[in-house]
Protein backbone atom coordinates (compact mmCIF):
# COMPACT_ATOMS: atom_id res chain seq x y z
CA UNK A 1 0.00 0.00 0.00
CA UNK A 2 1.65 3.40 -1.13
CA UNK A 3 1.37 6.63 0.75
CA UNK A 4 -1.57 7.66 -0.87
CA UNK A 5 -3.55 4.59 -0.12
CA UNK A 6 -2.64 4.94 3.71
CA UNK A 7 -3.47 8.45 4.17
CA UNK A 8 -7.07 7.73 2.33
CA UNK A 9 -7.26 4.49 4.62
CA UNK A 10 -6.51 6.88 7.73
CA UNK A 11 -8.76 9.45 6.76
CA UNK A 12 -11.88 6.78 5.80
CA UNK A 13 -11.07 5.41 9.47
CA UNK A 14 -11.65 8.98 11.23
CA UNK A 15 -15.02 9.70 8.72
CA UNK A 16 -16.24 6.15 10.25
CA UNK A 17 -15.44 6.65 14.01
CA UNK A 18 -17.25 9.93 13.43
CA UNK A 19 -20.40 7.73 12.13
CA UNK A 20 -20.22 5.55 14.54
CA UNK A 21 -20.59 8.10 17.30
CA UNK A 22 -23.08 9.96 15.68
CA UNK A 23 -25.93 7.55 16.62
CA UNK A 24 -24.98 7.26 20.25
CA UNK A 25 -26.49 10.34 21.81
CA UNK A 26 -29.88 10.16 20.15
CA UNK A 27 -31.30 8.24 22.95
CA UNK A 28 -29.22 9.40 26.14
CA UNK A 29 -29.59 13.17 25.21
CA UNK A 30 -33.30 12.95 23.55
CA UNK A 31 -35.02 10.40 25.97
CA UNK A 32 -37.12 13.02 27.47
CA UNK A 33 -38.21 14.08 24.56
CA UNK A 34 -38.07 10.51 22.65
CA UNK A 35 -40.15 8.93 25.42
CA UNK A 36 -42.79 11.55 25.33
CA UNK A 37 -43.25 11.58 21.70
CA UNK A 38 -43.83 7.80 21.80
CA UNK A 39 -45.51 7.11 25.69
CA UNK A 40 -42.57 5.48 27.08
CA UNK A 41 -41.82 5.26 30.50
CA UNK A 42 -38.51 6.59 32.17
CA UNK A 43 -36.63 3.49 33.36
CA UNK A 44 -37.90 1.89 29.39
CA UNK A 45 -33.94 3.79 28.00
CA UNK A 46 -32.46 0.91 30.09
CA UNK A 47 -34.18 -1.82 27.69
CA UNK A 48 -33.43 0.46 24.65
CA UNK A 49 -29.97 0.33 25.49
CA UNK A 50 -30.05 -3.19 26.18
CA UNK A 51 -31.27 -4.36 23.33
CA UNK A 52 -28.92 -2.11 21.15
CA UNK A 53 -25.52 -3.95 23.20
CA UNK A 54 -27.47 -7.10 22.61
CA UNK A 55 -27.45 -6.97 18.26
CA UNK A 56 -24.11 -4.96 18.88
CA UNK A 57 -22.41 -8.33 20.66
CA UNK A 58 -24.28 -10.23 18.15
CA UNK A 59 -22.34 -8.37 15.05
CA UNK A 60 -19.28 -8.28 17.03
CA UNK A 61 -19.63 -12.38 16.94
CA UNK A 62 -20.66 -12.44 13.33
CA UNK A 63 -18.10 -9.87 11.76
CA UNK A 64 -15.24 -12.77 11.90
CA UNK A 65 -17.48 -15.06 9.67
CA UNK A 66 -18.21 -12.44 7.63
CA UNK A 67 -15.38 -10.88 7.05
CA UNK A 68 -13.97 -14.28 6.11
CA UNK A 69 -16.59 -14.71 2.98
CA UNK A 70 -16.73 -11.14 1.59
CA UNK A 71 -14.82 -8.23 1.52
CA UNK A 72 -14.34 -6.00 4.92
CA UNK A 73 -14.79 -2.44 2.53
CA UNK A 74 -18.48 -4.98 1.48
CA UNK A 75 -19.15 -6.13 5.06
CA UNK A 76 -18.61 -2.06 6.12
CA UNK A 77 -20.69 -1.03 3.35
CA UNK A 78 -23.68 -2.82 5.09
CA UNK A 79 -23.49 -1.97 8.19
CA UNK A 80 -23.06 1.79 7.26
CA UNK A 81 -26.17 1.05 5.35
CA UNK A 82 -28.02 -0.58 8.51
CA UNK A 83 -27.19 2.33 10.40
CA UNK A 84 -29.06 4.78 7.62
CA UNK A 85 -31.83 2.46 7.76
CA UNK A 86 -32.16 3.31 11.69
CA UNK A 87 -31.95 6.72 11.13
CA UNK A 88 -34.78 6.31 8.54
CA UNK A 89 -36.92 4.89 10.78
CA UNK A 90 -36.34 6.81 14.31
CA UNK A 91 -37.05 10.11 11.63
CA UNK A 92 -40.33 8.30 10.54
CA UNK A 93 -41.54 6.42 12.92
CA UNK A 94 -45.08 7.66 13.67
CA UNK A 95 -45.60 5.35 17.28
CA UNK A 96 -43.13 3.56 19.51
CA UNK A 97 -43.63 0.38 18.14
CA UNK A 98 -41.87 1.25 14.75
CA UNK A 99 -39.60 3.54 16.94
CA UNK A 100 -38.56 0.19 18.13
CA UNK A 101 -37.64 -1.71 15.04
CA UNK A 102 -34.17 1.27 14.37
CA UNK A 103 -32.59 -0.50 17.50
CA UNK A 104 -31.65 -4.06 15.99
CA UNK A 105 -30.31 -2.24 12.35
CA UNK A 106 -28.40 0.54 14.79
CA UNK A 107 -26.78 -2.02 16.32
CA UNK A 108 -25.90 -4.64 14.06
CA UNK A 109 -24.38 -1.73 12.20
CA UNK A 110 -22.64 0.23 14.52
CA UNK A 111 -21.17 -3.47 16.08
CA UNK A 112 -19.41 -4.36 12.83
CA UNK A 113 -18.13 -1.46 11.74
CA UNK A 114 -16.35 -0.87 15.44
CA UNK A 115 -14.78 -4.25 15.07
CA UNK A 116 -13.99 -3.43 11.28
CA UNK A 117 -12.29 -0.05 12.01
CA UNK A 118 -10.16 -1.26 14.80
CA UNK A 119 -8.98 -4.45 12.80
CA UNK A 120 -7.86 -2.61 9.88
CA UNK A 121 -6.14 0.47 11.99
CA UNK A 122 -4.35 -2.39 13.80
CA UNK A 123 -3.17 -4.10 11.17
CA UNK A 124 -2.28 -1.33 9.01
CA UNK A 125 -0.72 1.77 11.49
CA UNK A 126 0.75 2.10 14.88
CA UNK A 127 -1.00 3.10 18.34
CA UNK A 128 -0.83 6.98 17.75
CA UNK A 129 -3.02 6.74 14.63
CA UNK A 130 -5.42 4.38 16.42
CA UNK A 131 -5.73 6.75 19.65
CA UNK A 132 -6.16 9.24 17.07
CA UNK A 133 -9.41 7.27 15.18
CA UNK A 134 -11.14 6.83 19.28
CA UNK A 135 -10.10 10.49 19.41
CA UNK A 136 -12.61 10.48 16.29
CA UNK A 137 -15.54 8.45 17.84
CA UNK A 138 -15.57 11.40 20.71
CA UNK A 139 -16.39 14.06 18.04
CA UNK A 140 -18.88 11.76 16.49
CA UNK A 141 -20.68 12.24 20.40
CA UNK A 142 -20.15 15.23 20.71
CA UNK A 143 -21.63 16.37 17.73
CA UNK A 144 -24.63 14.11 18.06
CA UNK A 145 -25.30 15.97 21.62
CA UNK A 146 -24.96 19.40 20.20
CA UNK A 147 -27.48 18.56 17.14
CA UNK A 148 -29.92 17.10 19.54
CA UNK A 149 -29.76 20.40 21.45
CA UNK A 150 -30.58 22.37 18.87
CA UNK A 151 -33.00 20.48 17.67
CA UNK A 152 -34.87 20.78 21.10
CA UNK A 153 -34.47 24.01 20.69
CA UNK A 154 -35.46 25.07 17.78
CA UNK A 155 -38.43 22.25 17.32
CA UNK A 156 -39.34 20.44 20.40
CA UNK A 157 -38.63 17.68 18.82
CA UNK A 158 -35.97 15.16 18.12
CA UNK A 159 -36.38 14.64 14.59
CA UNK A 160 -34.58 17.35 12.96
CA UNK A 161 -31.13 16.36 15.01
CA UNK A 162 -31.78 12.62 13.98
CA UNK A 163 -32.36 14.51 10.00
CA UNK A 164 -29.02 15.88 9.99
CA UNK A 165 -27.16 13.05 11.74
CA UNK A 166 -28.49 10.63 8.93
CA UNK A 167 -27.34 13.80 6.37
CA UNK A 168 -24.05 13.52 8.40
CA UNK A 169 -23.86 9.55 7.93
CA UNK A 170 -24.52 9.76 4.24
CA UNK A 171 -21.97 11.96 3.27
CA UNK A 172 -19.24 9.46 5.09
CA UNK A 173 -20.84 6.85 3.35
CA UNK A 174 -20.76 8.94 0.02
CA UNK A 175 -16.86 9.25 1.01
CA UNK A 176 -16.49 5.61 1.58
CA UNK A 177 -18.34 4.53 -0.87
CA UNK A 178 -16.17 6.76 -3.16
CA UNK A 179 -12.58 5.60 -1.79
CA UNK A 180 -13.99 1.90 -1.19
CA UNK A 181 -11.16 0.29 -3.62
CA UNK A 182 -8.58 1.66 -1.37
CA UNK A 183 -9.64 -1.85 0.83
CA UNK A 184 -8.41 -3.77 -2.23
CA UNK A 185 -5.01 -2.83 -1.74
CA UNK A 186 -4.55 -4.71 1.73
CA UNK A 187 -7.54 -7.19 1.45
CA UNK A 188 -5.72 -9.02 -0.90
CA UNK A 189 -3.02 -9.38 0.84
CA UNK A 190 -5.34 -10.99 4.09
CA UNK A 191 -6.68 -13.22 1.74
CA UNK A 192 -4.55 -16.41 2.40
CA UNK A 193 -4.07 -15.64 5.96
CA UNK A 194 -7.83 -15.25 6.91
CA UNK A 195 -8.82 -18.85 5.11
CA UNK A 196 -6.34 -20.44 7.92
CA UNK A 197 -8.15 -21.04 11.00
CA UNK A 198 -6.69 -20.64 14.46
CA UNK A 199 -7.63 -20.92 17.76
CA UNK A 200 -6.47 -18.53 20.82
CA UNK A 201 -4.03 -19.92 23.56
CA UNK A 202 -4.13 -19.16 27.22
CA UNK A 203 -2.21 -16.58 26.62
CA UNK A 204 -3.76 -14.77 24.17
CA UNK A 205 -7.33 -14.94 25.50
CA UNK A 206 -5.58 -12.80 28.29
CA UNK A 207 -6.15 -9.90 25.62
CA UNK A 208 -10.17 -10.07 25.63
CA UNK A 209 -10.20 -10.44 29.55
CA UNK A 210 -8.60 -7.50 29.49
CA UNK A 211 -10.38 -5.60 27.55
CA UNK A 212 -13.98 -6.94 29.37
CA UNK A 213 -12.16 -5.84 32.87
CA UNK A 214 -11.72 -2.59 31.11
CA UNK A 215 -15.39 -1.93 30.50
CA UNK A 216 -15.02 -0.52 34.62
CA UNK A 217 -14.38 2.63 32.74
CA UNK A 218 -18.35 2.47 31.69
CA UNK A 219 -19.18 1.58 35.74
CA UNK A 220 -17.23 5.09 36.65
CA UNK A 221 -19.38 6.68 34.29
CA UNK A 222 -22.83 5.16 35.21
CA UNK A 223 -22.49 4.97 39.09
CA UNK A 224 -19.45 7.43 40.13
CA UNK A 225 -22.08 10.46 40.75
CA UNK A 226 -24.58 8.42 42.34
CA UNK A 227 -21.75 7.36 44.85
CA UNK A 228 -20.43 11.30 45.35
CA UNK A 229 -24.04 11.89 46.19
CA UNK A 230 -24.25 8.98 48.40
CA UNK A 231 -21.36 10.34 50.00
CA UNK A 232 -22.88 13.95 50.54
CA UNK A 233 -21.81 15.93 47.79
CA UNK A 234 -23.85 18.00 45.94
CA UNK A 235 -25.37 16.83 42.71
CA UNK A 236 -24.00 19.34 40.58
CA UNK A 237 -20.56 18.39 41.75
CA UNK A 238 -21.28 15.08 41.18
CA UNK A 239 -22.18 15.72 37.31
CA UNK A 240 -19.27 17.94 36.95
CA UNK A 241 -17.00 15.15 37.82
CA UNK A 242 -18.65 12.42 35.72
CA UNK A 243 -18.74 15.23 32.71
CA UNK A 244 -14.59 16.09 33.66
CA UNK A 245 -13.84 12.00 33.31
CA UNK A 246 -15.07 11.99 30.13
CA UNK A 247 -13.47 15.13 28.95
CA UNK A 248 -10.19 13.50 29.87
CA UNK A 249 -10.80 10.52 28.53
CA UNK A 250 -11.35 12.21 25.12
CA UNK A 251 -8.59 14.67 25.13
CA UNK A 252 -6.53 12.20 26.63
CA UNK A 253 -6.37 9.82 23.70
CA UNK A 254 -5.14 13.17 21.38
CA UNK A 255 -2.10 13.44 23.73
CA UNK A 256 -1.50 9.26 24.13
CA UNK A 257 -1.38 9.67 19.87
CA UNK A 258 1.25 12.32 20.52
CA UNK A 259 3.29 10.66 23.39
CA UNK A 260 3.33 7.46 21.24
CA UNK A 261 6.33 9.24 19.32
CA UNK A 262 8.26 9.05 22.71
CA UNK A 263 7.48 5.65 24.22
CA UNK A 264 7.22 2.30 23.21
CA UNK A 265 3.68 0.90 23.65
CA UNK A 266 4.05 -1.49 26.49
CA UNK A 267 5.84 1.14 28.83
CA UNK A 268 3.11 3.85 27.95
CA UNK A 269 0.33 0.71 28.57
CA UNK A 270 1.99 0.21 32.22
CA UNK A 271 2.08 4.47 32.52
CA UNK A 272 -1.61 4.63 32.07
CA UNK A 273 -2.38 1.82 34.10
CA UNK A 274 -0.49 3.16 37.35
CA UNK A 275 -1.78 6.66 36.72
CA UNK A 276 -5.02 5.34 36.44
CA UNK A 277 -3.91 3.56 39.69
CA UNK A 278 -3.40 7.01 41.39
CA UNK A 279 -6.94 8.07 40.19
CA UNK A 280 -8.50 5.36 42.19
CA UNK A 281 -6.87 5.78 45.18
CA UNK A 282 -8.25 9.35 45.47
CA UNK A 283 -11.89 8.45 44.52
CA UNK A 284 -13.01 8.69 48.05
CA UNK A 285 -10.80 12.12 48.86
CA UNK A 286 -10.35 13.97 46.01
CA UNK A 287 -13.23 12.54 43.42
CA UNK A 288 -12.60 15.65 40.68
CA UNK A 289 -8.64 14.70 40.28
CA UNK A 290 -9.42 11.12 40.29
CA UNK A 291 -12.01 11.34 37.30
CA UNK A 292 -9.06 13.10 35.55
CA UNK A 293 -6.39 10.89 36.35
CA UNK A 294 -8.49 7.81 35.82
CA UNK A 295 -10.01 9.87 32.49
CA UNK A 296 -6.58 10.18 31.17
CA UNK A 297 -4.87 7.28 32.30
CA UNK A 298 -8.08 5.32 30.94
CA UNK A 299 -7.74 7.08 27.43
CA UNK A 300 -5.17 5.56 25.63
CA UNK A 301 -5.34 1.94 26.82
CA UNK A 302 -8.50 0.86 24.84
CA UNK A 303 -6.47 1.52 21.15
CA UNK A 304 -2.68 1.17 22.11
CA UNK A 305 -2.89 -2.23 23.44
CA UNK A 306 -5.96 -2.68 20.14
CA UNK A 307 -2.65 -2.19 17.89
CA UNK A 308 -0.14 -5.12 19.71
CA UNK A 309 -1.88 -8.35 18.50
CA UNK A 310 -0.62 -7.42 14.74
CA UNK A 311 2.48 -6.48 16.56
CA UNK A 312 2.82 -9.40 18.17
CA UNK A 313 1.33 -12.47 15.82
CA UNK A 314 0.54 -13.49 12.17
CA UNK A 315 -2.16 -11.32 10.30
CA UNK A 316 -5.34 -14.68 10.67
CA UNK A 317 -4.46 -14.59 14.49
CA UNK A 318 -4.04 -11.00 15.04
CA UNK A 319 -7.96 -10.49 12.78
CA UNK A 320 -9.18 -13.12 14.90
CA UNK A 321 -7.85 -11.45 18.51
CA UNK A 322 -9.00 -7.87 17.38
CA UNK A 323 -12.44 -9.26 17.16
CA UNK A 324 -12.48 -10.92 19.82
CA UNK A 325 -11.39 -7.87 21.52
CA UNK A 326 -14.04 -5.48 20.87
CA UNK A 327 -16.95 -8.33 21.46
CA UNK A 328 -15.08 -8.62 25.07
CA UNK A 329 -15.43 -5.00 25.50
CA UNK A 330 -19.21 -5.01 24.50
CA UNK A 331 -19.73 -7.79 26.75
CA UNK A 332 -18.30 -5.94 29.77
CA UNK A 333 -20.22 -3.18 28.99
CA UNK A 334 -23.49 -5.31 28.83
CA UNK A 335 -22.31 -7.16 31.99
CA UNK A 336 -19.64 -5.40 34.30
CA UNK A 337 -22.82 -2.54 35.28
CA UNK A 338 -25.00 -6.11 36.48
CA UNK A 339 -21.94 -7.23 38.71
CA UNK A 340 -21.60 -4.05 40.19
CA UNK A 341 -25.31 -3.06 40.76
CA UNK A 342 -25.42 -7.14 42.05
CA UNK A 343 -22.43 -6.26 44.65
CA UNK A 344 -23.70 -2.81 45.28
CA UNK A 345 -27.01 -4.52 46.21
CA UNK A 346 -25.48 -7.09 48.78
CA UNK A 347 -23.42 -3.88 50.29
CA UNK A 348 -24.75 -0.35 50.09
CA UNK A 349 -23.50 1.98 47.66
CA UNK A 350 -20.79 3.27 49.68
CA UNK A 351 -18.40 0.78 49.26
CA UNK A 352 -18.93 1.76 45.34
CA UNK A 353 -15.06 3.09 45.88
CA UNK A 354 -13.57 -0.28 47.22
CA UNK A 355 -15.36 -2.51 44.74
CA UNK A 356 -14.47 -0.54 41.73
CA UNK A 357 -10.21 -0.40 42.81
CA UNK A 358 -10.20 -4.69 43.38
CA UNK A 359 -11.96 -4.44 39.66
CA UNK A 360 -9.30 -1.82 38.53
CA UNK A 361 -6.26 -4.13 40.35
CA UNK A 362 -8.13 -7.36 38.45
CA UNK A 363 -7.37 -5.05 35.27
CA UNK A 364 -3.90 -3.79 36.29
CA UNK A 365 -2.63 -7.46 36.85
CA UNK A 366 -4.44 -8.78 33.93
CA UNK A 367 -2.61 -6.29 31.61
CA UNK A 368 0.73 -6.87 33.05
CA UNK A 369 0.41 -10.91 32.50
CA UNK A 370 -0.76 -10.27 28.78
CA UNK A 371 2.73 -8.09 28.03
CA UNK A 372 4.81 -10.36 30.22
CA UNK A 373 3.55 -13.62 28.29
CA UNK A 374 2.53 -12.38 24.87
CA UNK A 375 5.75 -10.43 24.81
CA UNK A 376 7.37 -13.37 24.88
CA UNK A 377 5.44 -15.49 22.36
CA UNK A 378 6.15 -12.39 19.65
CA UNK A 379 10.18 -13.14 20.30
CA UNK A 380 9.50 -16.90 19.83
Amino acid sequence: MNKKQKLILILLSFALYVSLGLPDSIVGSGWPVIRKTFSFSLEFVSVITTLSLLFSLISNFAYVKLSSRIQEGTVIFMSMLSIVIALIIMLLAPNGLIYLLSIPFLGLGQGAIDVAVNTIVARNFSGKIMNFVHAFYGLGVTLSSMAVALSIRMTSSFRLAVLLLLFLHTLVLIFFLSRKSTFSAHENAQKKSKSAKVRLSFNNWLFPLFYFLYSIEQVFSLLMASYLVYCSYEAAFAALVTGVFWFALMIGRVFSGFLLDYFKAESFIVMLLSLSFVGTLLISVFPLGAAVLIGLGFSGLYPTVMTLPHRYFPDNLANKLVAANVTAASAGIFLMPIIFSGLIALTNLGFFAWIFEFSFLMLFLVGLLMLRFNKKAKVA
